[in-house]
């Protein structure tokens, strides 16, 4: 299965989007990737998106992913996962 997760990234004033690739067998939730496709950055003082790009190169690819890791947001990822499907999760 997939869904697309927007991840606000608060330190660096940008909103991501990323593709989540996941699967459940029986109680068995596995997040297979997820892959950063979209950064908006955003002006603080208006609230609102200054530019909007798409994800091309592996250095921006590996920075937001290992940030969003380091983030604790697979943790919550896997969480929003578990509920929507009625899962409780066990080890992660």
């Amino acid at each position: 299965m997939k869904i697309l997760l927007l991840w606000n990234d608060y330190s660096a004033n940008r909103i991501v989007k990323f593709s989540v690739e996941y699967s459940i067998e029986g109680n068995t939730l596995s997040v297979f990737d997820v892959v950063p496709i979209e950064v908006k950055l955003l002006d603080l003082q208006w609230h609102t998106v200054v530019t909007r790009m798409a994800v091309r190169s592996s250095k921006t690819y590996e920075l937001l992913r290992s940030r969003f890791l380091a983030s604790n947001g697979l943790n919550k990822l896997v969480d929003e996962i578990a509920e929507r499907h009625h899962l409780s999760v066990v080890t992660r």
